[in-house]
């Protein structure tokens, strides 16, 4: 969720360009997966394992009444949208939901290990995982078993942006995700494949 092409503006947003701009990265990255067609294939083989849990990932605190209101003001359809069902809730003296649920499957060959998460996840998920799996052959893939939405890591909480404090909006989910989100779904992946 937190990757970008490398054809950004001055400020590091995303900027239009030729097509020979696109044409150019879309080559590169060819070359790329043809290098790794051309490494030696590693076999895996061995039993197979499933496991599967769904966890609630906290969330950070509900909008406030005012919040809600500024928002369904706003000229953007989604945000207006979000800004009416949180006054809904307002009005009728709702409970906001503190959490969200949340898919984590494992698939095992030996020692091969699939990591399905259920939301656009952030490379640093990826990153951590790898690293602790040492060594283990994995592939770490996020929008499986439905989509949740971005889910940052905890030190991209305090940074902003718009997959930390904007993309809830258009789930209609009443606030951002809490920090905590990182640990939980690294402990419940490291329970499920016998990490320490």
């Amino acid at each position: 969720a937190d990757q970008k092409v490398r054809h950004v503006d001055g400020n590091g947003a995303f900027k239009s360009g030729p097509y020979q701009a696109a044409e150019s990265l879309g080559q590169e990255l060819a070359r790329a997966v043809l290098v790794s067609l051309c490494s030696p294939p590693r076999p895996v083989e061995g039993s197979l394992t499933t496991q599967v849990v769904v966890t609630d990932l906290p969330l950070q605190a509900p909008p406030l009444r005012e919040e809600a209101e500024q928002m369904s003001k706003n000229p953007d359809r989604f945000l207006a949208a979000w800004g009416r069902e949180m006054l809904r809730i307002h009005d009728e003296g709702g409970e906001f939901a503190r959490t969200r649920p949340f898919t984590i499957q494992c698939l095992g060959i030996g020692g091969f290990a699939l990591v399905a998460l259920a939301g656009e996840m952030c490379v640093g998920y990826s990153l951590q995982l790898k690293k602790d799996l040492n060594g283990r052959p994995a592939i770490i893939a996020g929008y499986t078993n439905g989509m949740e939405g971005y889910v940052p890591t905890a030190a991209m909480i305090p940074e902003g942006g718009y997959e930390v404090a904007r993309g809830h909006y258009y789930d209609l989910i009443p606030a951002p995700h809490a920090p905590e989100v990182e640990y939980q779904i690294i402990g419940q992946v490291h329970k499920l494949l016998g990490l320490p």
